[in-house]
């Protein structure tokens, strides 16, 4: 097991990337900021048992991101997750996501508890979605958001968006009780299973779209 703890992770192209098979990782309690790419970079791991806890996670492209990887039974919980405009070394870097889980054929990405977050962006996100799951041809079961919130995404932008092609399978996706901006609190592009939203929040009262 590895344990990345209290350290400070700054102006670089990605704060932490993680890679191969790891068992029982934990970045707790750490300050990533201002990185060009991508704040934490889950990069075709295979990862069991974990946890992102008590984090300040703030001002990158992309703020958490789970790419092409197979990841069980991971906790991401009481972060804050912060994203904007910046510029970095004379050039603007331009936000994407807050959390994007993208899952390949043949992946598997599941059991996965997001709770307590401040999941909060600055009108950046223009189209875009705070938190993404997306698969082509994999497989995202049993993901919960509880409490916290996905706040400041611009008109037109999504809370949640889920998205599923190539035989991907999204299912057992539930947001409870988390307050939540954007155009719509959820999109849903292609096929998905049982999604629940749960005692949630949003201003606007446009709840779900569905898109193909």
């Amino acid at each position: 097991s590895l344990k990345v703890t209290h350290s400070d992770f700054f102006l670089a192209k990605k704060g932490i990337e993680v890679r191969g098979q790891n068992r029982d990782l934990s970045i707790n309690n750490n300050d990533i900021w201002a990185n060009r790419d991508v704040g934490i970079h889950y990069n075709g791991v295979n990862q069991h048992q974990g946890s992102i806890c008590l984090n300040i996670i703030t001002y990158s492209k992309k703020t958490l991101w789970f790419q092409n990887s197979e990841v069980l039974n991971v906790q991401i919980n009481s972060n804050t997750l912060e994203t904007n405009t910046i510029i970095y070394a004379y050039q603007t870097i331009f936000p994407e996501h807050i959390i994007l889980v993208e899952v390949n054929t043949g992946k598997y990405f599941g059991f996965v508890h997001i709770e307590g977050n401040n999941i909060e962006d600055h009108g950046t996100l223009i189209g875009s979605a705070m938190c993404k799951l997306v698969t082509t041809g994999g497989t995202i079961n049993q993901v919960g958001i509880v409490g916290g919130e996905l706040s400041g995404a611009p008109d037109p932008s999504y809370g949640i968006e889920l998205n599923s092609t190539a035989g991907g399978v999204i299912t057992n996706i539930s947001a409870t009780g988390v307050a939540i901006s954007g155009y719509y609190a959820m999109n849903v592009v292609g096929d998905a299973g049982t999604v629940m939203m749960v005692g949630c929040e949003h201003p606007y009262g446009r709840i779900f779209r569905a898109d193909g």
